[in-house]
């Protein structure tokens, strides 16, 4: 056989199954606004997912992204494009999502209650065209694994970002869990690292904990509050504030809530479900994170029986 014409027809071949491929992929849009950790640690979630179970599944990304007007124009964008789908991150991204329903499947991550966020009716049989995941924990919960560091704990002062969605989210739970315990409680909002140190002056003494919520405004100033207040133990709503310096904290994992992210829009886009079909998903294994310097700090007890189950930080 001649050696030219063998070439060119194994490179027709190689062509045509790259053509094949090709058809085959599905594109899905991805966006959020403003920085955020735990967005990026969902997407790499999802990306690490995806490489396992839909690698034809591409992702056209758009990080970072400025103002409402932005994240409009994106979402636009994608229906115009005729995406198979999007990812669309963050609580204020659930929340555009409830002001601007979609066009197409829309999955969300990084993500508070979405329930309570007013985007949908329902998290077992989600309405429209929208599902995905949520980083909430049921807070009574996470109150109860903060009482077996500090037993005497009998009052809270919540501090939150002021003008931020979760917030009231945030509060809603906490004050249910006080009711429930019976302990005096507080929310402080704080707009800015100088009202926050206002505040733990003014207030964090009068406690017994202090609560961060979820809010990177506050998490991310958890040296304000220790520099401003060293005796009162400090908690977390989240993983960044107990790596900052907070005492513990009960966090779902971003990455696993990725991954699961990836398994619902595989099952809409490849499996053909509807999106009602496949509810919003939440981490039922949350990982009880504890920082012991800050253990030492407060004078606080480790117990024994926390060694095995809760993630250590030292």
């Amino acid at each position: 056989m001649n050696p030219l014409l063998s070439a060119s027809r194994l490179l027709i071949a190689f062509m045509s199954i790259l053509t094949c491929q090709a058809s085959f992929a599905q594109e899905v849009g991805v966006a959020w606004m403003g920085k955020s950790s735990m967005a990026s640690a969902v997407l790499a979630g999802v990306q690490d997912r995806l490489k396992e179970i839909a690698p034809t599944i591409r992702l056209d990304i758009h990080a970072e992204l400025g103002s409402i007007d932005e994240m409009d124009a994106v979402v636009k964008g994608f229906a115009r494009e005729n995406k198979a789908g999007q990812i669309i991150l963050r609580s204020s991204g659930t929340v555009y999502l409830r002001d601007y329903p979609p066009t197409i499947p829309s999955f969300i991550g990084g993500n508070n209650h979405p329930v309570k966020l007013g985007t949908l009716k329902s998290m077992e049989s989600p309405q429209g065209l929208v599902t995905g995941v949520t980083y909430f924990i049921p807070i009574i919960e996470t109150i109860e694994s903060f009482m077996l560091l500090h037993p005497y704990m009998d009052s809270i002062l919540l501090l939150s970002q002021a003008n931020y969605v979760s917030s009231a989210i945030d509060w809603e739970g906490t004050e249910q869990a006080c009711i429930e315990f019976g302990f005096r409680c507080e929310q402080a909002m704080a707009g800015s690292r100088e009202e926050l140190k206002e505040i733990i002056l003014e207030k964090g003494h009068l406690f017994s904990a202090i609560v961060m919520g979820n809010q990177s405004r506050i998490f991310d100033n958890t040296d304000v509050i220790i520099e401003n207040n060293s005796e009162t133990p400090l908690f977390s709503y989240a993983a960044k504030g107990v790596a900052k310096g907070a005492a513990g904290g009960v966090i779902a994992d971003d990455h696993k809530l990725g991954g699961m992210l990836a398994d619902s829009l595989v099952d809409v886009i490849i499996n053909g479900k509807k999106v009602s079909e496949v509810p919003v998903k939440i981490d039922d294994e949350p990982v009880l994170m504890v920082n012991i310097e800050a253990i030492t700090r407060y004078g606080l007890d480790f117990p024994a029986s926390l060694l095995n189950v809760a993630e250590i930080i030292e």
